[in-house]
């Protein structure tokens, strides 16, 4: 199983020495989370931001959908913003929780992988039963150097699909493809969309207690 969202294990790379992302701003971090997904969802979404230990609730949700910013091993410039509907927040948001509480101790991909593979193998984790699909419109991602800012798409996670099973073609980006995991549990096929969201257009939000 390989990592999935933009990781460098993904690329193909070699293990890289653990280098942890830059924090940012809690605030800042949750209208970056909250423009992965359309405007109708921001009011009532849950929102996790990165602290020392992982990702951790900033913004509770009351409309079934999760917004985080995920991160990449190895590559501290990526930041993807994402948000998740109610059945990947039951199924993927555990994995990339547990991803990036392992990415800030310092684990490696190959490390992070194996683990992840443990956990579909004893139940710890389980694969989608409905539509599970997250978002990806922020206009402010950046998905490393290579690929930089990419385009606004919707990713549904389809259990053990393939490019052949979607007709997919990685060539050929404007048509959906299985882009992570081919015939693995999570299973990543990407469908572009046409229309950016940017954060400085996402309604603030406050988090409990604080001003």
């Amino acid at each position: 199983l390989a990592l999935c969202v933009w990781p460098v294990a993904e690329l193909g790379a070699q293990e890289v020495p653990a280098v942890l992302p830059k924090l940012l701003e809690p605030t800042e971090e949750a209208a970056l989370a909250l423009s992965a997904g359309p405007p109708s969802i921001h009011e009532g979404a849950a929102v996790y931001v990165l602290g020392p230990t992982g990702l951790q609730l900033e913004l509770e949700g009351t409309n079934g959908f999760t917004c985080f910013v995920d991160r990449a091993v190895g590559d501290v410039t990526v930041l993807a913003p994402t948000c998740l509907n109610e059945e990947a927040s039951a199924t993927v948001l555990p994995v990339k929780l547990v991803q990036a509480r392992m990415m800030m101790r310092g684990a490696t991909p190959s490390e992070i992988s194996a683990h992840i593979d443990r956990g579909y193998g004893d139940g710890t984790f389980r694969v989608p039963d409905e539509l599970a699909l997250g978002y990806m419109f922020s206009s402010d991602q950046f998905l490393g150097a290579e690929v930089g800012r990419w385009r606004p798409h919707v990713m549904i996670y389809a259990p053990y699909l393939a490019d052949e099973d979607v007709g997919g073609d990685p060539e050929r980006s404007e048509f959906p493809f299985v882009a992570f995991n081919p015939g693995a549990p999570l299973a990543t096929t990407i469908i572009v969309t046409t229309e950016f969201v940017r954060p400085e257009d996402v309604p603030a939000r406050r988090t409990e207690g604080r001003p």
